[in-house]
């Protein structure tokens, strides 16, 4: 026997999983340590880049990639609507 959910329940069980996702990916969370922890230092100016540099960046390759991926997909979209609206 299935029963409806009320309306509090389904709050909860959105508000469980925005949290569990939400609060789990922090890539912002974790610049912000890198950053506090090379400014705790007390570097010059040009030294604390030089630290945060080390950390890391974007990858021109996954960028690339990235681009490719969209127009492709942007290829794959735009024949899918061709065919679908000539009927074919």
């Amino acid at each position: 026997m299935i029963t409806k959910l009320t309306k509090d329940e389904i709050t909860a069980f959105v508000g469980k999983n925005a949290d569990y996702y939400f609060t789990r990916w922090t890539p912002l969370v974790e610049g912000q340590n890198w950053i506090a922890q090379a400014r705790s230092q007390e570097l010059p100016e040009n030294a604390l880049m030089d630290a945060l540099s080390k950390r890391g960046g974007t990858s021109f390759g996954a960028a690339l990639g990235f681009f490719a991926i969209f127009g492709a997909a942007i290829v794959a979209v735009s024949s899918g609507l061709k065919s679908f609206t000539s009927g074919q």
